[in-house]
């Protein structure tokens, strides 16, 4: 039944929400035939969330915390149904487009992810977060060379001196493409993700080049992984340094090891690159991580 977005807004903030997920309920049947299920909420964000939500129903920016507090969770579907109400009342504000294209990603949605990442590139052409998830939803349905051009696009504006000129006229907090020409912590997860794109695409001298500016002190922070694995493709770094899985923390395991196999894969070592994402994908318990999905969609493209 397809509810109207005034009416599942007005559901939301009529009800107390204990933020718990649905008990026995997957949030997901992954396409390995697997079930995947979202957290529970133990500390009440959700419900301090829909508190705020409930004093001003209709403001754009209670509404994507409302769903940020769900995919924190990953609460996808739940966190989608207040995308959906946000875009219905704000169909000109690019973020409730990105986020939404980015949770169905979340949910192996990819067609879907990039149906609304491409209208939310239209809405705002400048930002970072709108280019990274664009390409990453068209390397998860193996369009390699659309990804490339989606990071592409999104690194040469950061060398676009038309462009830097605008970086001071840009909302408070707005992550640009931009931004790439001085924060090493962007360039390294996007440039990571566009080398992938060129091999996986057979675009080798390509992605040679990309790594020419790429350099051991660079000074980047959480995305230091990437910036590993970069050095790995460069040749600066030695697989098993990058890949010590005795001090790899959080998303680590999937986010190098998916590197890794990327870099083998492209190599033509199929048996390691197969053995590897294999691996990845072992537990399902970082279902919700990057490497993770992209390894799930590698196996299944291959039928593995």
């Amino acid at each position: 039944m397809n509810r109207s977005p005034w009416l599942a807004l007005l559901l939301l903030v009529a009800c107390t929400a204990t933020g718990d997920a649905p008990a026995g309920e997957p949030e997901l049947q992954s396409p390995l035939g697997r079930a995947y299920f979202a957290l529970e909420d133990t500390t009440g964000s959700i419900a301090q969330a829909d508190s705020a939500l409930r004093d001003r129903p209709g403001d754009l920016d209670r509404l994507l915390a409302a769903a940020a507090a769900r995919a924190a969770l990953w609460q996808y579907t739940d966190a989608i149904e207040i995308y959906d109400s946000a875009i219905a009342l704000y169909p000109s504000d690019w973020r409730a487009w990105r986020f939404r294209g980015h949770r169905h990603i979340s949910l192996r949605r990819f067609d879907q992810a990039v149906q609304d990442l491409e209208r939310a590139r239209t809405l705002d052409s400048l930002s970072f977060d709108v280019a990274y998830h664009l390409g990453l939803a068209h390397f998860l349905r193996g369009d390699w060379d659309a990804a490339a051009e989606a990071y592409g696009r999104c690194m040469r504006l950061a060398g676009d001196s038309a462009a830097l000129a605008l970086r001071d006229g840009l909302p408070q907090g707005f992550r640009s493409c931009m931004d790439m020409a001085t924060v090493d912590n962007d360039r390294v997860a996007m440039a990571e993700w566009r080398w992938r794109a060129l091999r996986r695409g057979g675009r080798m001298e390509e992605a040679a080049r990309l790594l020419d500016g790429i350099h051991p002190d660079m000074d980047v922070g959480t995305n230091a992984s990437y910036h590993d694995l970069l050095l790995m493709h460069k040749g600066a770094r030695a697989v098993d340094v990058v890949f010590d899985t005795t001090r790899l923390t959080g998303n680590q395991f999937e986010t190098i090891g998916y590197g890794v196999a990327v870099q083998w894969l492209t190599e033509g070592d199929t048996t390691r690159a197969l053995g590897l994402l294999r691996r990845i994908v072992e537990d399902g318990e970082r279902w919700q991580a990057f490497g993770f999905i992209a390894a799930e969609a590698d196996l299944v493209r291959l039928g593995r």
